[in-house]
């Protein structure tokens, strides 16, 4: 799956799936996502749907508020 990555669209989306899949598996909503990293549910939507470039900082700021370490975005590449 990762190795057909071959632009930023690519990278984009599946960071933001992996950002929906774990906000799920902790029973949060976009909106309780948000809140607790200072974005908007429609920007976390944004984030899951590969529809807006994620920063480090946003990273940093979901990792923090899904409690996990950001390399878990990357869990299998």
């Amino acid at each position: 799956m990762y190795e057909d990555v071959t632009n930023r669209r690519d990278i984009r989306k599946l960071l933001g799936a992996r950002v929906r899949e774990l906000r799920k598996e902790r029973g949060l909503s976009q909106d309780e996502l948000g809140n607790r990293c200072g974005m908007s549910d429609m920007e976390v939507g944004l984030i899951e749907n590969g529809a807006k470039p994620i920063r480090c900082e946003d990273l940093v700021c979901l990792a923090v508020g899904l409690g996990v370490s950001p390399v878990a975005f990357f869990k299998g590449w």
